[in-house]
């Protein structure tokens, strides 16, 4: 499984050091990782003003998890027809 990718932009702006956003498949998967999400949106929600809503540890892994399936059907779209993949739907781009 594809870790959810958090841009440098997000981890400088939530100060997410390196074993909460590690290239590491353990540490790297959300969804797996149940710690790391809460870590992820502790930082999240510590930005937040009051009566904004809350971001959650189990929204962050269902994000990952769409994420994975995202991947699974473009793999699979390519696989059935070429003209589906990424590399040449970019390239129409």
């Amino acid at each position: 499984m594809r870790a959810l990718p958090i841009s440098r932009t997000a981890r400088r702006r939530f100060a997410l050091d390196a074993t909460v956003v590690a290239p590491a498949p353990e540490t790297a998967r959300l969804a797996a990782n149940v710690t790391a999400a809460r870590k992820v949106t502790a930082a999240v929600n510590a930005t937040r003003k009051p009566g904004e809503p809350s971001a959650q540890a189990g929204e962050l892994a269902a994000l990952e998890l769409l994420h994975e399936i995202f991947h699974l059907m473009v793999e699979r779209a390519a696989e059935v027809d070429s003209a589906a993949s990424m590399e040449a739907s970019a390239a129409v781009v």
